[in-house]
C-alpha cells in the first residue's frame, strides 16, 4: 500500500466517515485512497481551509467524536490554524493532517521552499500532539497516537504530516485497531477526601465544565446534584450538561444567579473546569473553599486556590463520589434558596430573537452562535436541555465560526435541524462555504442578524472615546440574493413575526437557508 492508502485505512479503522479539506499536489496520495474509499468515507470539499478545520470543529462538538480535516502544506496549513486555535481553546477533538515538501529537500530553508513552513514549530503552541512520519511504517503509529489523545484525558487539537514522496511511496503496514478512551482513575483516599467534604457541606455547589460532556458523564452530574440537594451552573462551553429545566439548574455561570450561589455557597466542587477567562469575569469570580476534579493536572490550583486537587476524568470520579456518599449524612440545606434563584434568572431580561428562537426550533435542534451581540445573548438567555445542542466560539471569539461549524454539526448529525446565529460581519467571512452547502446537499439554516456594522466593536469605541468611530462601519450584500446565487433559499424578515415564520418554513425544506434580520443600528 501507499503511504496515503495506509494513512486513509487508519482513519477509517478509527471510526472515521467525513473528512473536511481541500485536494492539493502535495496531497495526490491521500486523495487517490480517498478516491478509492468513498464508500467508507466521505470528503467534502471547502472553499477555504479555515472553514475545513471549523467544519471539523462543529462535527465534534455535535457529535461528540473527532473531527478530522485534510489541507494542502503552507497555507493551506496557516488558513486551518484559525479552527485549531478555536479548538484548543474550547478543548474540542480536531485532527488536521497535511503534508509537507519531499524527504530528499528536508534541511533546505523553508522559505525557499515551495509551500514552505515548519508546520511542527507552527502548530505546537496550539495542538496537543505535532507528529511527522518519515517513512511509510511511521504512518499508523502516528495515527494511533493521535487518537488516543484525540479520545483520552482533556482532548483538543492534533497535528499530522508525511513528505508528499511518504504518501505516494509503497510499503507493507499493520492497521491497528481503534484506539479506546483511557480514563484517568481518580485515587480512592482523594474521593474519600472530596465526599467528606461535600457530606459536611451546608451549601455544597457543583460547577460543572466541559470534561462532564467528553466524559459522557450528564447522566452522573444529574445523581451526584440530587445526592447532594445542591444547585448546578455550567460553564459556557458544557451548557446542556445539565438540563436548564432541571430543578437544581441555574444555567450559564455568567448570569447573576449563578453568581449569587457561588457566592452563598460554603463548598464547589468543580468537575471538568479550566477556569477560562470570560467564564471568571478575568479570574476575579468569588469562589468558595474548591475541590477541582480535572483531567490535566495543569490546570488545577492555578487561577483559584484549590482545598482538594483531583486529577482524574470525570466519569469515573461521579461514580467513586456516589459510592462513597451516604445520604442521611449529608448536611447540604438550600431550602427553597434553588427555587429563589431559579425564578431570578426566569425574569431576567428577554431578548425578542431568542424567544423566536426558543419557540422555533424542535428539542432535538442544534444552535450555534457565531461571535456577535445575538449570539452574546444566546448565551445567558436560550434554554439548552440536553448536552451537544447548543454551542459557540467563546473565548477564542473565531468571527465567521457560526456557518463552518453548522455545515461540520449537519454532516455529523444529518437527521436534526441546525441552526446557526450570525452577524453581518461574521458571516461575510466565510460565506463562500454556501457552495460547500450547496454541492454537498447539507441543509442548515443560517440566520443572519444585519446592522451593517461591527456592533461590539463599535459599542467599544463608543464607550471609550464617544462617537469616534474607525473601521467598524460596513457595506454589505443582498444577503438573501447571495444565497440564491448559490442556488439556496434566501429571505429576509422584516421583524420578529416574520422571522419565526421563515424559520419554521426553512427548518421544513431540504435546502439551506438564509434569513436576514436586518435590525436598527445602535450608533
Amino acid at each position: 500500500m501507499t503511504g496515503g492508502e495506509i494513512l486513509v485505512r487508519c482513519l477509517i479503522e478509527q471510526g472515521v466517515d467525513t473528512i473536511f479539506g481541500m485536494p492539493g499536489g502535495h496531497l495526490e496520495g491521500i486523495y487517490a485512497a480517498l478516491y478509492d474509499h468513498q464508500k467508507e468515507i466521505r470528503h467534502i470539499l471547502v472553499r477555504n481551509e479555515q472553514a475545513a478545520s471549523l467544519m471539523a470543529d462543529g462535527y465534534a462538538r455535535a457529535s461528540g467524536r473527532p473531527g478530522v480535516c485534510v489541507v494542502i502544506p503552507g497555507p493551506g496549513a496557516s488558513n486551518a490554524a484559525t479552527g485549531l486555535g478555536e479548538a484548543a481553546s474550547a478543548s474540542v477533538p480536531v485532527l488536521l493532517i497535511t503534508s509537507k515538501n519531499e524527504a530528499r529537500i528536508a534541511g533546505k530553508a523553508q522559505s525557499r521552499l515551495f509551500h514552505g513552513l515548519d508546520h511542527m514549530a507552527f502548530f505546537a503552541p496550539v495542538a496537543r500532539l505535532c507528529k511527522s512520519a518519515r517513512a511509510v511504517q511511521d504512518i499508523p503509529g502516528m495515527v494511533q497516537e493521535a487518537f488516543a489523545i484525540l479520545r483520552s484525558g482533556r482532548p483538543g487539537p492534533v497535528a499530522l504530516e508525511a513528505a508528499k514522496d511518504v504518501l505516494e511511496t509503497e510499503g507493507d503496514a499493520t492497521i491497528p485497531p481503534e484506539v479506546q478512551p483511557k480514563r484517568i482513575e481518580p485515587g480512592d483516599n482523594e474521593i474519600a477526601k472530596a465526599a467528606e467534604m461535600l457530606a459536611v457541606a451546608e451549601r455544597p455547589v457543583i460547577i460543572a465544565g466541559s470534561g462532564v460532556l467528553h466524559t459522557n458523564a450528564c447522566d452522573g452530574l444529574g445523581r451526584l446534584a440530587r445526592m447532594l440537594r445542591c444547585p448546578v451552573v455550567t460553564t459556557q462551553n458544557a451548557r446542556g450538561a445539565i438540563s436548564d429545566d432541571d430543578p437544581l439548574s441555574l444555567g450559564d455561570i455568567t448570569v447573576h444567579c449563578s453568581r449569587t450561589a457561588l457566592q452563598e455557597s460554603d463548598l464547589a466542587l468543580a468537575l471538568g473546569c479550566r477556569f477560562v477567562h470570560f467564564d471568571t469575569i478575568g479570574w476575579n469570580l468569588k469562589l468558595p473553599r474548591l475541590i477541582h476534579i480535572e483531567a490535566d493536572p495543569s490546570y488545577i490550583g492555578v487561577d483559584f486556590e484549590t482545598a482538594l486537587g483531583i486529577a482524574a476524568d470525570v466519569a469515573p470520579a461521579i461514580e467513586m463520589l456516589l459510592g462513597k456518599l451516604t445520604a442521611g449524612e449529608i448536611r447540604s440545606d438550600w431550602g427553597d434558596r434553588i427555587k429563589a434563584l431559579r425564578a431570578e434568572r426566569e425574569v431576567e431580561k428577554e431578548y425578542p430573537i431568542v424567544t423566536v428562537l426558543r419557540r422555533a426550533l424542535p428539542d432535538d435542534a442544534i444552535l450555534i452562535g457565531d461571535v456577535n451581540m445575538t449570539a452574546y445573548r444566546l448565551r445567558r438567555a436560550y434554554k439548552v436541555t440536553a448536552p451537544r445542542r447548543y454551542f459557540a466560539s467563546n473565548s477564542y471569539c473565531t468571527l465567521g465560526y457560526g456557518l463552518p461549524a453548522a455545515l461540520g454539526a449537519k454532516a455529523a448529525c444529518p437527521d436534526r435541524p441546525v441552526v446557526s446565529v450570525i452577524g453581518d460581519g461574521g458571516f461575510l467571512m466565510t460565506c463562500q462555504e454556501l457552495a460547500t452547502a450547496a454541492q454537498f446537499g447539507i441543509h442548515i439554516v443560517a440566520v443572519v442578524v444585519n446592522d451593517n456594522c461591527l456592533t461590539s466593536i463599535k459599542m467599544g469605541q463608543d464607550k471609550r472615546w464617544g462617537k469616534r468611530f474607525i473601521g467598524v462601519d460596513l457595506q454589505n450584500p443582498d444577503f438573501p440574493a447571495l444565497a440564491r446565487a448559490f442556488g439556496l433559499r434566501g429571505c429576509r424578515a422584516a421583524d420578529d413575526a416574520a422571522l419565526e415564520a421563515h424559520l419554521r418554513e426553512a427548518l421544513a425544506s431540504d435546502t439551506t437557508t438564509v434569513i436576514e434580520r436586518p435590525i436598527e443600528k445602535r450608533y
